[in-house]
Order: C-alpha cells, then sequence, then structure tokens
C-alpha cells in the first residue's frame, strides 16, 4: 500500500486514527461467599458500634436530666425550708411584739423590761419584711434578665414614665 494524504503517520488509515471509543465496562465481577460474609462482618461491627454510641449518647442525656431534676428538687426544698423559717420568724416577732406591748400597757411607766421585748419583737419583724422585699426584688431581677432583650436597667427604665411625655401639651400659637 502506499501512503496518502489521509494516511496517518502510523501507517494507519485515517478511518483508524480516530478515537476510539472506549472498552465496554467489564460486567461485574461476582462476589463470592466468603468475600460476602467477611464484608457482612464488618458491616456488622460498624453497626454494633453506632449503637454503642447512640446508647452511650442517650446514656448521657439521661444522666444530664437526672441532674437537673435533683437540682431543682434541692432547690425547692431549699426555698420550701427558707419559706417555713421565715414564716416561723415572722410568727415569732410577732409574738414578742404582742408581748413587749403588753408588758409595756401593764407597767405603764413603772420598769424598763418591756423595752427590751419589744425593741427585738420590731428588730425580727423588720428583718423578715427586709429579707422578703429582698427575696421579691432578686426574683423579678431574675425574670426580667431572662426575657428577650431584658435587663434590670431597662426594667426600671420603663417604670418611671417619661417627664416630657407625663406633663400636658402648653398651650401656643402651634398648638391651636
Amino acid at each position: 500500500m502506499t501512503a496518502t494524504r489521509e494516511d496517518a503517520p502510523d501507517g494507519r488509515t485515517a478511518r483508524a486514527a480516530r478515537p476510539r471509543r472506549p472498552p465496554a465496562p467489564e460486567p461485574p465481577r461476582r462476589t463470592s461467599d466468603a468475600e460476602l460474609g467477611a464484608l457482612l462482618a464488618v458491616l456488622g461491627r460498624h453497626i454494633r458500634r453506632i449503637v454503642q454510641n447512640a446508647t452511650g449518647v442517650a446514656t448521657i442525656a439521661a444522666r444530664k436530666l437526672q441532674l437537673k431534676a435533683v437540682d431543682g428538687l434541692t432547690g425547692f426544698a431549699t426555698a420550701l425550708v427558707a419559706l417555713f423559717v421565715a414564716s416561723v420568724a415572722a410568727a415569732v416577732a410577732a409574738v414578742l411584739f404582742v408581748l413587749g406591748l403588753r408588758d409595756a400597757l401593764m407597767q405603764a411607766a413603772a420598769g424598763r423590761a418591756w423595752v427590751g421585748e419589744l425593741g427585738a419583737g420590731l428588730v425580727v419583724l423588720a428583718a423578715v419584711f427586709l429579707g422578703m422585699r429582698w427575696v421579691r426584688a432578686r426574683a423579678r431581677r431574675g425574670i426580667v434578665e431572662s426575657a428577650p432583650g431584658g435587663s434590670p436597667q431597662e426594667s426600671t427604665d420603663a417604670a418611671k414614665p417619661d417627664a416630657a411625655a407625663a406633663r400636658p401639651p402648653r398651650d401656643t400659637e402651634a398648638t391651636k
């Protein structure tokens, strides 16, 4: 054969120099039962690890929930004891106040022993009322701070009316 312009430099004809189609994919290789068993064993181990990790995560979440419950119950019990102590203190203060007043009225000016009981009752009663105000203020501050965008300063500013807004408008030429 003689070389023509259509021939490729390597001696093949122009038709043969065109890019060839990729070969057809090989048919899937048949997996043996032993290989399949080994793959299933590996898959089983991975699934077991996933289940163990999920169980561990669930256990941790349950423990956190238990700790929150214990904290809540402890806080509730502490508040209950504090309420009981405050009510007992208030009752004792009221009794001391009444006893001091009774002695004051009975002794009018004869003795001064009643002043101690009266003073003690007033001090305990004042302490109870101041403690209750402090607890109330602290609880309110916590609620305000936990509100979205809340701060203690905003709550006190909101409670105070603006001096300019509270003032009635003046009678001027512009308002007539």
